[in-house]
């Protein structure tokens, strides 16, 4: 971001898109041994993700303005295939420059699942690698991008680089190699706190990077 662009902003809406639903995806030896599933962790993400935005632009000298959305159908259209010639956020331009205005901000903050399958860019989930009948290992991936639009909804900065933890289950047990076998109440509960610290790593990242 221009040190002019910088300076004249005070007011900063937040908006975070992450998901609902955290993916688990165990990688095989082959196609065959490859599973899937998902785990509700309702808003924890991206309570996260506002809470560190809103920490990070106060101690930036920033006022955090936290904008209520419609997270399914706006991170529906952030990952739509329309094509954008600034940032994914014109997809959902008309709505942040109508945020904007009746906000009277000067910036958004776009938080989202950032996707590039060619480069292993998946969003945010937890990934296990099999070996022949056991987990080699297991991570809680955090590939999200974090944008800055002016009040037009054009891209001032963005950050897009995400980050990796090792996961663990509960009670340091071991990862079975059957996905579902270690999804009990407290292994969902210990991975949720994880992928919400790799959250707020990210975010918090991020906005010191955006040249405030």
């Amino acid at each position: 971001m221009k040190t002019e662009q910088a300076s004249s902003i005070q007011r900063v809406g937040i908006v975070s898109l992450l998901p609902s639903d955290l993916r688990y995806e165990k990688i095989g030896i082959t196609v065959f041994n490859n599973e899937r599933t998902t785990r509700p962790v309702g808003d924890a993400l991206n309570a996260a993700a506002r809470m560190t935005a809103e920490r990070v632009l106060h101690e930036l000298g920033r006022q955090p303005v936290q904008l209520v959305v419609d997270v399914p159908a706006f991170s529906s259209r952030l990952r739509s295939g329309v094509m954008v010639f600034n940032s994914p956020a014109e997809r959902i331009g008309d709505e942040l420059i109508r945020l904007a205005k009746a906000n009277r901000l000067d910036a958004v903050v776009v938080i989202a699942e950032s996707f590039d399958a060619e480069n292993g860019i998946q969003g945010v989930r937890i990934y296990l690698r099999a070996g022949m009948g056991d987990i080699r290992f297991a991570v809680a991936s955090g590939d999200i991008m974090t944008l800055i639009v002016d009040t037009k909804a054009k891209m001032l900065a963005a950050q897009g680089k995400g980050t990796s933890f090792a996961v663990e289950r509960s009670q340091s047990q071991p990862w079975k190699y059957v996905l579902q076998d270690n999804l009990d109440g407290q292994t969902e509960e210990r991975v949720k706190a994880q992928m919400v610290r790799v959250v707020e790593s990210v975010v918090g990242q991020h906005l010191r990077a955006m040249g405030f």
